[in-house]
């Protein structure tokens, strides 16, 4: 028994470093200010698998301030040739 949970537990670290190695990770590096300049220290640093409206709530805890800012980076991975679109739904000011 001993021996399984110590075999599990080594699996699932190297797991974790294969994730942290990945060069084509799933999902944008998301930073979130408190302020509507992308300046001052970030509130938040995480990986969105998908920037939403549900992601940005989340990162302020369901109450985000009156002005903010946010940037997501990342890659993208072309599996077939052809023609992609990318947009950006905003209230305000956005750009891609």
């Amino acid at each position: 028994m001993k021996a399984a949970v110590t075999c599990t537990t080594l699996l699932l670290a190297v797991l974790a470093a294969l994730e942290w190695l990945n060069p084509v990770r799933e999902g944008l590096n998301a930073t979130y200010f408190t302020n509507a300049s992308w300046s001052d220290p970030p509130a938040v640093s995480t990986i969105d698998p998908q920037p939403s409206n549900d992601r940005l709530l989340a990162a302020f805890h369901g109450a985000p301030p009156q002005a903010f800012s946010t940037t997501w980076a990342g890659s993208f991975l072309a599996m077939r040739d052809g023609a992609y679109a990318f947009g950006t739904i905003s209230d305000d000011d956005s750009s891609l």
